[in-house]
């Protein structure tokens, strides 16, 4: 397995993120190392776009329902359009890299840190192919409800909960931080390039995959740093 964390090249804050999730992984006693993966961001996110020949499918300023898929597309503040762009590109690049490898890949944003030990095996040996680890407090929306899911179910790893109508995109925490195996990375690109490119945490979602698991115990939680996205 290989770890990477999404850091925005001379970010100070990007970059203390990352030194605090590297941290962290030390004193938990991961024996793993996470390497740096450069963010896409407004400056390249045309020729990282092209590169891959991705055409961003997501609404700014109004809601779309798509028929194709039969969910809500919630939009995102047209302000912050090309910093949401760039981070599913970050996302896109790494699932392009665990499927072009063959590796496993753990895919960490910056603000992400880590609670506990993690144990790789435990997440390899598993039948899902896109696995969330993070605690979902201020990551994703009804919190509440996605832990009484979690709790419900015995298993310790297990199928993402439902916790909304199903007209909904529902995935994993943020899909922040989440193992990511090269099977299920060709089926999310090929997905990609199918709908094309949505948000990272909209287009892994249960309504598209079976594969997309949830970790019972949390091992990464967010820092709560200011937001790169909406800056």
């Amino acid at each position: 397995m290989k770890a990477y964390t999404i850091v925005i090249s001379g970010n100070e804050l990007s970059e203390r993120g990352y030194e605090a999730l590297v941290k962290s992984s030390r004193e938990v006693g991961n024996d793993f190392e996470i390497e740096v993966h450069e963010a896409v961001t407004p400056s390249t996110l045309d020729e990282r776009m092209q590169s891959y020949d991705l055409i961003w499918n997501w609404p700014f300023g109004a809601n779309i329902y798509d028929h194709s898929t039969q969910m809500w597309k919630c939009a995102y503040d047209s302000r912050f359009s090309a910093e949401r762009i760039a981070c599913a590109v970050s996302h896109f690049e790494l699932w392009e890299r665990s499927a072009y490898t063959e590796q496993n890949i753990l895919v960490l944003e910056h603000d992400s840190i880590f609670t506990r030990r993690l144990d790789p095996e435990l997440l390899l040996n598993s039948k899902y192919g896109f696995i969330g680890i993070n605690d979902p407090h201020n990551a994703t929306r009804l919190v509440d409800r996605f832990l009484s899911e979690v709790e419900k179910n015995p298993d310790h790893i297990q199928r993402v909960p439902t916790i909304d109508d199903l007209k909904i995109p529902q995935g994993t925490a943020g899909a922040s931080a989440y193992l990511v195996k090269p099977w299920a990375a060709d089926q999310i690109i090929d997905k990609v390039y199918e709908l094309g490119l949505w948000p990272n945490d909209a287009i892994v979602c249960q309504q598209l995959f079976d594969f997309i698991g949830v970790t019972k115990t949390f091992y990464t939680k967010v820092q709560n740093l200011p937001s790169t996205t909406t800056k």
